[in-house]
């Protein structure tokens, strides 16, 4: 089926709930199945609070399903709402809310998921139209924020959801699809939602801030000059990478950091995905931006950057241009991007009004870095001189060392057995091999570890355990 972009929905919501309460960490308090067997057997043995759907669903008036995958090779199943209603229903322990976040979950009238959930689950949630992945998964995003780190419940949750528009990154037309029915019958909603953590003792973006410190600091440093002395109006950075190496986590890194060190500016992040075929170039990215800003004319963007930053009256705006990382050079490559960049600089910087300002991010995911480098520069894209945009080709993102963890370890206070510390990270880097994205999910569990070793010592009544990574 189509590419629901999961994964990345996934990070966001896994980075959003762990930076609030480290206990809501993956197979912790939080846990991802893929296939329908995974999800019936999570229910009897994870025994979650919330149900969290996020893929297909089809429906009409006569029926709504959800699509899941089964067996050894991942076959498509379609589940009929009432099939999973029955699922729920021989659990002894059933969940508080089930939120199917897909298209149609509510078209099936008697047999939707609504009318099928609602006697055995006391909060369901879903929509009854067709879900565009951008707001499906803004929409996803704040509910499961008002719900599990602000304590809504979830009807509440819904009506800040729909009066939230500008600080989803939505526009008033997605309101045209944002058609989520809430199916409720508690009286009373309880929950403990986590205190805010102490930015001095604990920092809850630290997965984002593993090394890239010489990619990042150009970035920033040359960012926040621009808003300073308000020129040029635009910046543009590419940065690449082996698979692996955190390409995309840069991006990412990039609103995290960013929001933190610009002070006085609202960041309006824009998602822009690349087009397919290039025959008419510049057609094709305006085209591509019409879509990323949601409008119907070029001239319109200013306007629906006003919109957006409603509110950010008497600051600067940073629009934050964030492309999907590039994985193959049959479409995308360095002449491509050289031709982009002057129509970027050429027509689209000239739209910027007086106080907005524009930082552009381009990666790539090359199989040779360094051949991807050589290219770069043999289209002549790092001696580009254009008005009103500057250009940076940043460093590869490369392996991790241990200088590097060691680096991290001690930046975000992370206290491991003095004697153990060299062994542990000589054996994440043994297992993982540098990569990026690997080593830092073992850093996740490593930091998981020694935080709850920190918290258990400073109980007199509790034992300290000893650390083992192995």
């Amino acid at each position: 089926m189509e590419d629901t972009r999961a994964q990345h929905h996934l990070e966001e919501i896994r980075e959003m709930l762990s930076s609030a309460d480290r206990l809501l960490e993956l197979n912790r308090n939080l846990r991802i199945v893929t296939s329908k067997d995974e999800f019936v057997t999570s229910l009897l043995s994870f025994l979650p609070h919330v149900v969290y759907y996020y893929g297909h669903g089809v429906g009409d008036a006569n029926g709504s399903s959800l699509a899941f995958a089964t067996g050894s090779k991942n076959q498509r199943i379609d589940v009929p709402i009432a099939d999973l209603a029955n699922i729920f229903r021989a659990k002894e322990h059933r969940p508080l809310l089930v939120y199917l976040n897909c298209c149609l979950g509510d078209a099936g009238g008697l047999l939707g998921a609504g009318r099928q959930l609602r006697t055995v689950i006391p909060a369901v949630l879903t929509n009854y139209t067709i879900a565009h992945i951008d707001a499906a998964q803004a929409q996803g995003m704040a509910v499961l924020q008002s719900v599990l780190l602000d304590g809504l419940p979830p009807h509440l949750a819904v009506s800040r959801m729909r009066s939230s528009t500008g600080r989803m990154n939505l526009s008033f037309k997605d309101l045209r699809w944002m058609t989520p029915v809430i199916h409720y019958q508690y009286d009373q909603w309880q929950a403990n939602p986590p205190k805010p953590a102490n930015r001095l003792e604990r920092d809850g973006h630290w997965s984002f801030k593993v090394d890239r410190v010489r990619q990042f600091g150009q970035v920033v440093y040359l960012t926040t000059q621009m808003l300073r002395e308000r020129q040029p109006k635009s910046r543009a950075y590419i940065w690449y990478g082996a698979p692996g190496q955190g390409v995309d986590k840069f991006h990412r890194r990039l609103n995290v950091e960013l929001q933190e060190q610009i002070g006085n500016t609202h960041l309006y992040e824009v998602k822009a995905e690349w087009p397919v075929e290039f025959s008419r170039p510049h057609k094709s990215w305006e085209n591509m931006l019409l879509e990323a800003f949601d409008v119907q004319a070029f001239d319109d963007i200013p306007g629906r950057i006003r919109t957006q930053t409603r509110g950010a009256a008497g600051r600067n705006t940073l629009v934050y241009m964030r492309h999907q990382p590039v994985h193959s050079s049959e479409v995308i490559n360095p002449s491509v991007i050289k031709g982009y960049l002057e129509w970027w600089a050429y027509n689209f910087v000239p739209l910027l009004e007086n106080s907005v300002f524009a930082l552009l991010g381009i990666s790539f995911v090359p199989g040779k870095p360094r051949n991807f480098r050589n290219s770069l520069e043999a289209e002549g894209i790092d001696a580009l001189h254009l008005d009103g945009c500057a250009i940076q080709i940043l460093d590869e993102m490369e392996h991790l060392s241990k200088k590097d963890l060691m680096d991290f370890l001690q930046s975000h206070n992370i206290q491991l057995p003095p004697s153990r510390r060299s062994q542990i990270l000589d054996k994440i880097l043994e297992d993982t091999q540098g990569s990026y994205d690997i080593t830092l999910d073992a850093l996740r569990d490593v930091v998981d570890r020694a935080w709850a070793i920190e918290e258990t010592n400073m109980r007199p009544d509790n034992p300290v355990k000893k650390f083992d990574y192995d």
